[in-house]
């Protein structure tokens, strides 16, 4: 998810930047917009557009998956339908380059998010993610290991 947000923010920085020499005297060809959007495109399909569904299935402990995957849904859809309606108004007062740029800043608080908070699951158990999970206090460090509490219901 980090190399797909640093590939987002890369091109929408840069339709953000071909949108703005447009404005200009310039008139940049239009292979290199095509480009940056399929560039957008492959990097939202390898990371941020696959990968939050997996980890809704990973985060959460099994007596609350199914309402925390629930929640995460509505707020994924909730969020591509303010995309989605906002976007007209936010051209209209931003510009279509500010806009763009906008949107890279908000590939930037995710890339943050990401790299803070989001723990590595690759190859670990659903025992092992929780633990990981628990350790990580984004008020204050980590926890030590002797701090995390077992239910017992994991083996």
């Amino acid at each position: 998810m980090l190399m797909a947000s640093v590939g987002m923010a890369a091109a929408s920085g840069t339709l953000g930047f071909l949108f703005l020499l447009q404005h200009g005297s310039q008139k940049p060809p239009g292979w290199i917009t095509i480009i940056a959007l399929i560039t957008y495109i492959i990097f939202f399909s390898i990371g941020m557009g696959p990968i939050p569904w997996l980890i809704t299935g990973e985060i959460f402990p099994n007596r609350t998956r199914a309402l925390g995957s629930s929640v995460a849904t509505m707020v994924n859809w909730f969020s591509a339908f303010g995309v989605t309606f906002l976007f007209a108004n936010m051209e209209e007062s931003l510009q279509d380059y500010g806009t763009f740029w906008f949107y890279t800043s908000i590939l930037g608080f995710a890339f943050l998010f990401v790299f803070i908070l989001v723990p590595e699951t690759k190859g670990l158990s659903n025992w092992e993610i929780q633990l990981a999970l628990r350790k990580k206090n984004p008020f204050g460090g980590e926890r030590e290991a002797g701090e995390i509490k077992s239910s017992g219901n994991f083996k």
